[in-house]
């Protein structure tokens, strides 16, 4: 895939059956996504402890693409809305 701007990451997501990316917030060294979508209910509420690490990785590389600055993505799960929030940091 190629990436060049945000709607190409959330378009990505989507078409990977990862779910639904919004960015809800952007600031100068910070972006917030959520993520949610039926296959992270499914996976929330499978046996097996979930993570979103690999998502949370690719989102950080392509935001790093996109801006040219080296990215960081923290996961933050919200069980109780079935959400997964994306905290991208820029560390330059």
């Amino acid at each position: 895939f190629a990436i060049s701007s945000i709607e190409d990451v959330i378009y990505i997501f989507d078409k990977l059956g990862i779910g639904k990316l919004e960015l809800v917030k952007e600031k100068k060294n910070q972006k917030i996504f959520h993520l949610h979508s039926d296959s992270v209910v499914l996976r929330l509420k499978g046996p097996i402890e979930a993570d979103f690490r690999m998502e949370a990785g690719l989102l950080a590389e392509a935001i790093q693409m996109i801006d040219g600055v080296e990215s960081e993505c923290q996961e933050d799960i919200n069980r109780r809305i079935h959400q997964v929030k994306f905290t991208v940091l820029q560390t330059n």
